[in-house]
């Protein structure tokens, strides 16, 4: 069972939400990072029950509302004018409703009681709004009996929006089903019926019902193998015109970067503006993931330990180039013009001329947006290098080790940042910033991420009894003060799975800038030398394990076990089928493992080998 449609407040397509405010999110979801089991997590008790109905009363409300206004219209009139709310001029301000649609309006407004196939009409429109398909013949005649019942105790609006409501609240509405049918198998297992399959391959890549070619290969019979499901995900995965956001939403969820807006900061300690930092960082990372996915080789392993990273980039260095010469070209131009006087309103003609250079830079070429563009392109040209295509916010690259003054920025990306000092996603800003505290690292956490994504092993939740401060001593490093864990037996236990592979990040502060000593709390110039040693278990390589000297070590002997690689493999199998994995999977994960491995380390062949897996394609009625 998958939550869909109106249980989380969305209708066709996802848009209900941005049209009824009033739409509140019933299923209580634990925010934990990581890859989520929904199934696990989600109980539809009282509280959850009495949100769907709210739901289904707005939803059906703001379908119906149309109707219903023009049948009290019909009835009694307009609204007279001295009644209605009026704007600052004094005008009356008349409600607004939207289009009812034409299944529902007719029985609203019909002064007898509606045949069977208008009910029959109301429901099918219903089912495709929260359901998006056809209601069964055992559907249509329980809802046309609920309907006609309650529009003999009542009235035809309020007997339709009752049934439109226990329709919006239905199993069907809330969760999408994917049951079996046809023949059992050897094993007892059903395939998935055409028309739930191409559901299930849209949603698990974009975030949109089937398109017109996997509903044709359904009513035309070719979505009935895997050779035919195959050709359909490829056809979705290569298509660049189709949006597929679960792929980066994968990416997201097991590495946790995209968090990183969420860790508060002290920020007179980045001095400078912090406001969108985090997300501009993350937008990096963004597209180091994607350029790692569409050259699709090695990618767990260039994922750990790629030297090259993308700086304020958009991925495209066709595009880059054309914006550097566009901001090179209105530099030449305005730079002799004396623009340190232009007024807010720029003189027409030079306006005009940077409108023509590059409608993106240059829309609104006010007065300030000249003058802040040209004191920056100014300050590039006196030091020699290349500018950064923005205007404002490049304070933020400090956190590369970077400074806006002198940065010669490459147009052509991904280029090698910092070499011998950061590699991959684990020494992304991004990735540092998501997994630190408000004033520190936090080597356990980070120690505790790389024992369970990386390495497959398990960490038990901090005992309530057990206080996990760590004292504050101005003259002491973190490492320092985690002595006391160290010490202690008992804390040691689970920290030793933990500390050692955390530790080593401490070549980084806690914005994720690179460091060579350490900052003491006791006086400004007070630093200690940095020790970003660790010590490596569990990669199951016996010759990967050992003392590392710093986080690059680390990563790059982490890239080559094969632990690491099939437990990565495990997590896209949790992403995608929703679910954990269990014994029975086992040939599933074996056949991806092998599928990335034979295809040279491809994320695409990995995935089709999991949504064209049994796993994925087949289900088995539960035994009593």
């Amino acid at each position: 069972m998958l939550i869909r449609g109106i249980g989380l407040g969305q209708g066709r397509n996802g848009r209900t939400n941005s049209h009824v405010a009033k739409v509140k999110q019933p299923f209580t979801i634990e925010d934990k990072a990581g890859v989520k089991d929904y199934a696990a997590q989600t109980k539809a008790d009282s509280a959850t029950l009495g949100t769907l109905m709210r739901n289904a009363e707005v939803v059906v409300g703001k379908l119906t509302s149309g109707a219903f206004h023009k049948l009290h219209v019909r009835e009694h009139g307009e609204i007279p004018d001295d009644q209605l709310p009026k704007d600052k001029k004094g005008k009356p301000i008349r409600p607004r409703h939207p289009k009812t649609p034409g299944p529902f309006e007719s029985i609203i407004l019909k002064e007898s009681e509606p045949t069977d196939e208008e009910i029959d009409a109301a429901i099918s429109t219903m089912y495709s709004l929260v359901i998006e398909q056809e209601p069964t013949v055992e559907g249509l005649a329980k809802y046309r009996g609920l309907i006609q019942k309650c529009i003999t105790a009542g009235d035809n609006g309020e007997g339709l929006r009752i049934g439109l409501i226990a329709i919006a609240i239905s199993p069907e509405a809330i969760y999408r089903s994917e049951i079996g049918i046809g023949p059992k198998d050897q094993h007892g297992r059903q395939m998935l019926p055409p028309s739930d399959l191409a559901t299930a391959i849209a949603y698990a890549l974009t975030d949109s019902p089937p398109d017109a070619e996997l509903l044709a290969a359904v009513e035309e019979g070719e979505l009935s193998d895997k050779a035919d499901i195959t050709r359909q995900i490829k056809r979705l995965w290569d298509n660049q015109e189709i949006a597929k956001p679960r792929i980066l939403r994968f990416f997201h969820e097991f590495f946790g970067y995209h968090d990183a807006p969420k860790v508060f900061k002290d920020t007179a300690r980045f001095k400078g503006d912090y406001r969108n930092v985090p997300e501009r960082l993350v937008e990096d990372a963004d597209t180091l993931v994607k350029h790692i996915v569409r050259e699709d080789q090695d990618v767990f392993s260039r994922l750990l330990t790629t030297e090259r990273y993308f700086v304020a980039h958009s991925g495209d260095n066709e595009l880059e180039k054309q914006g550097n010469t566009e901001l090179k070209e209105f530099y030449n131009y305005l730079k002799d013009k004396g623009w340190e006087k232009f007024p807010y309103n720029t003189p027409k003609d030079h306006g005009d001329k940077a409108r023509t250079i590059s409608r993106k830079f240059f829309s609104h070429p006010n007065g300030n947006v000249v003058k802040g563009w040209m004191k920056y392109l100014t300050q590039c040209d006196k030091n020699g290098v290349n500018p950064m295509p923005m205007q404002n916010g490049r304070v933020y690259i400090k956190l590369y080790d970077l400074d806006e003054k002198t940065f010669d920025y490459p147009v052509e990306q991904p280029f090698v940042l910092a070499k011998g000092k950061r590699i991959g996603i684990l020494m992304h800003p991004a990735w540092l910033l998501a997994h630190s505290l408000n004033l520190d690292n936090d080597p356990v956490r980070r120690g505790k991420w790389i024992r369970e994504r990386l390495l497959a092993g398990t960490i038990p939740e901090l005992p309530i009894t057990v206080d996990a401060s760590i004292p504050e001593d101005p003259h002491k490093s973190l490492r320092e003060r985690f002595t006391k864990i160290t010490n202690d037996k008992y804390c040691w236990r689970c920290h030793e799975g933990m500390n050692p592979l955390g530790m080593p990040f401490e070549s980084f502060d806690d914005f994720g800038r690179h460091r060579n000593g350490i900052e003491l709390l006791h006086g400004k110039n007070a630093k200690k030398p940095v020790d970003s040693t660790g010590f490596l278990t569990g990669t199951g390589m016996e010759s990967l394990d050992g003392e590392v000297g710093d986080p690059i070590e680390m990563l790059q002997r982490i890239a080559r076990s094969d632990r690491a690689r099939q437990s990565f493999v495990r997590h896209a199998f949790r992403y995608w089928m929703g679910r954990n994995e269990s014994l029975t999977d086992s040939q599933t994960l074996i056949a991806a493992d092998r599928a990335y491995l034979d295809a040279g380390g491809s994320f695409r062949a990995m995935v089709i080998s999991l949504l064209t897996s049994d796993s994925f394609l087949y289900r088995k009625t539960p035994t009593k």
